[in-house]
């Protein structure tokens, strides 16, 4: 598609992105790609737990220009984590090995043409993007200018302001306790990320690095969710401490009853332990404990946290891990 007659929104950006990629993708998963470092900038999580997908209705919506970006998108972009660095690393990582090499160069121009004209754009900001396009730093030009369409209006309107409809829909998705997640893995996150990375080595007999794990199409994914799971485990654990006395720990006895319910589950035979890891969650999902103040007197125990119960007792050093040396 070539820029004649388009302006510089996002919905034209995912115009002209759409046909880059080198198997066809609607544009309800291009949307979803783009938005992704935004969508975990902003802690949105949908009715599973899993990140926030824009479904096909909002997708038709910002396509069409029939609505601005979410405002919770848009504010993400104050978030002093969302630096211009882990922007262009994330969009390196899960965006630019989709795309056709022969396409990208004529993608960039194609973005050049409207965004040179377009008076929403600074010139400071205009000589950023030359200076990508001159050096030919396409994943540095295509990350930021995306970035720019975030508050730019989408909608075929001369007001920014947030449609209010779409913007419930989405705001209605976000958890009373939201749980921040770094982008990059933290140190206190060691152990049971080192437990992960061991079972998944045992189960493909490989010795990966966490570079790779991050790095790769499938397990890549893996690894965000059990970092969500975690996360939500954890705030679980901040909540304990924030409203009940010091002298009880509720949180230590939630960990407590849940290895109770995942006990036989984790010690059966296994081929490797991953499929270990991947069991205990499931039965950690299935556990009911009713007695535990967390459990009677809020509502932040979710599945989800319940899942990341147990990557918080391999940090905790209540288990070894997963892999199959540790149970013989």
């Amino acid at each position: 598609m070539e820029a004649e007659n388009m302006e510089f929104c996002f919905a034209d950006y995912v115009r002209l992105f759409q046909p880059c990629y080198l198997e066809y993708q609607n544009h309800v998963k291009v949307i979803n790609d783009l938005l992704w470092f935004y969508v975990m900038q902003a802690n949105i999580n949908g009715k599973t737990g899993d990140a926030l997908d824009i479904d096909k209705p909002t997708a038709s919506y910002l396509i069409n220009r029939k609505r601005n970006l979410p405002r919770v998108l848009r504010t993400a972009l104050k978030n002093k984590d969302a630096t211009d660095e882990l922007l262009i690393k994330s969009f390196n990582e899960r965006i630019m090995p989709n795309l056709d090499s022969n396409k990208i160069e004529n993608l960039v121009n194609e973005l050049w043409k409207i965004i040179e004209p377009c008076e929403f754009v600074s010139s400071q900001n205009k000589e950023l993007l030359s200076s990508f396009l001159i050096e030919k730093k396409y994943t540095d030009f295509l990350a930021i200018s995306l970035k720019f369409t975030l508050n730019i209006t989408n909608k075929k309107t001369d007001s920014l302001k947030a449609d209010d409809e779409i913007e419930n829909k989405i705001q209605n998705k976000i958890p009373s306790q939201k749980n921040k997640i770094p982008y990059e893995i933290q140190e206190n996150e060691n152990l049971y990320i080192t437990a992960i990375v061991d079972a998944i080595s045992e189960k493909d007999s490989h010795a990966y690095s966490l570079d790779e794990l991050k790095n790769d199409q499938k397990y890549g994914k893996k690894l965000e969710r059990h970092r969500n799971e975690f996360y939500s485990a954890e705030s679980v654990r901040r909540v304990a401490r924030d409203i009940f006395d010091e002298n009880e720990d509720p949180f230590d006895e939630l960990q407590d009853e849940l290895m109770d319910g995942i006990y036989y589950t984790v010690n059966k035979d296994y081929n490797n332990g991953y499929e270990r890891l991947t069991s205990s969650l499931e039965q950690a999902a299935q556990v009911a404990i009713e007695s535990n103040p967390l459990i009677k007197e809020t509502d932040v125990v979710s599945m989800k946290a319940k899942q990341g119960l147990c990557h918080t007792l391999v940090n905790d050093k209540k288990l070894d891990g997963w892999t199959n040396d540790k149970y013989i």
